[in-house]
């Protein structure tokens, strides 16, 4: 059974036997110093990096909380992205199972079968835009929410729904439960929580990177070799599950087209795609046993899939040091190993030593032998010829 370290309080028979079928015997830290917290009843600030569990750590609170309400709307879940609500969605429906109905509300799909789901839900998990939408058309009430959870409140605030965030605080009773999830805690957060939140319990684990399963490793390549050298070094262990970063859109519908020419399985994950598209891509990586996602920064917050063997940076992240540690952390989960590879160019390896330090790892340099046939290809051609 899921024992959380020597806390004694209670959960749930159903939620621990959920726990024990999905294989959770363990707390993660923040999981053991969270949980009790919120369960509580207490407002909590939770600040804990990618990967160490946060997610499950206001969840099972939540519905503890939501099983012993009478209420539909209990508990609302806010989270920045499609992607980032989906997951915690399907991480909730695992724990909770058939205990009763949760929804996730985002834009993009049908708002028809949202607001059929939202009349006897006791969950409601979804972004801020769409929350937004269905409070004015008044086909979201909450008047009976009891605890207000808003999780990657660091992303939140970078990607500028602070005012958001506050029309919906606006709609929600005054006595209430709050839970701030974040990765950072940037000081423009420090109003945030002096305006929601009531004597909160901070939970601060780990001020660096947390998962400590992972291997992190860096080579220098010229500009015009780099296409080369990652199609060399991936073909040497071709049955790992990957994500390789790029830049850009453009970046990774190019380097998608170049593995597709040479036999590498891989779908892309970038910000132009349509809300189906990326569900699409999403569900085919995750059904792979060894193959290859192709991604902008738009997953490295928000996609979480436990079984990826490596992530490769193949665009180093210097105009953002700081998501190096969202992106590795894309591997490594839950005390899994992993793998992060950086790519760096000769121009670009005076940035090594940032972002060791600002992401709290240690790079080692891995020489990659560039094979002939990878060499040879005209890549030149293969972009020209793109649509």
């Amino acid at each position: 059974m899921f024992i959380l370290n020597s806390f004694s309080f209670k959960i749930d028979k159903r939620i621990k036997e959920s726990l024990d079928r999905m294989g959770f015997y363990e707390p993660t830290e923040v999981q053991g110093l969270a949980i009790p917290e919120i369960l509580s009843g207490r407002d909590v600030v939770i600040k804990s990096m990618t990967g160490s569990g946060k997610t499950a750590a206001f969840l099972i609170p939540a519905i503890q909380r939501a099983l012993g309400s009478k209420f539909f709307n209990t508990v609302l879940i806010v989270l920045p992205t499609r992607e980032l609500a989906l997951q915690t969605y399907s991480v909730a429906l695992n724990i909770s199972r058939n205990f009763f109905r949760t929804t996730v509300v985002y834009g993009g799909s049908s708002m028809e079968k949202q607001i059929h789901d939202l009349r006897d839900s006791k969950i409601i998990i979804g972004t801020p835009g769409r929350i937004i939408d269905l409070i004015n058309r008044d086909l979201l009430n909450l008047e009976h929410v009891c605890m207000f959870i808003l999780d990657e409140a660091d992303m939140m605030l970078d990607m500028g729904f602070i005012d958001d965030i506050y029309k919906i605080i606006e709609n929600l009773p005054e006595k209430r439960q709050n839970v701030l999830a974040s990765a950072t805690m940037p000081e423009r957060l420090d109003d945030m929580i002096k305006n929601l939140m009531n004597d909160p319990e901070l939970i601060a684990v780990s001020n660096g990177y947390t998962p400590k399963t992972i291997v992190h490793d860096y080579t220098i390549i010229p500009e015009h070799k780099k296409f080369s050298a990652l199609l060399s070094y991936i073909d040497e262990n071709r049955d790992m599950k990957r994500i390789i970063f790029v830049r850009t859109k453009h970046g990774a519908v190019v380097l998608s087209e170049i593995l597709n020419k040479c036999g590498f399985k891989n779908v892309t994950l970038h910000g132009d795609m349509r809300q189906r598209s990326r569900e699409i891509s999403i569900k085919r990586f995750r059904n792979y046993r060894s193959g290859i996602m192709i991604a902008t920064n738009v997953a490295a917050r928000g996609i979480d899939i436990p079984d990826v063997d490596e992530i490769i940076n193949f665009d180093a992240p210097i105009d953002d040091i700081k998501s190096y540690s969202h992106r590795a952390g894309r591997s490594g989960r839950f005390g899994r190993p992993g793998h992060a590879l950086t790519i760096f160019t000769e121009k670009q390896k005076n940035m090594i030593n940032e972002i060791e330090m600002k992401n709290n790892v240690k790079m080692d340099h891995k020489i990659i032998k560039i094979n002939d046939v990878y060499y040879n290809i005209d890549y030149r051609d293969i972009i020209n010829n793109i649509q």
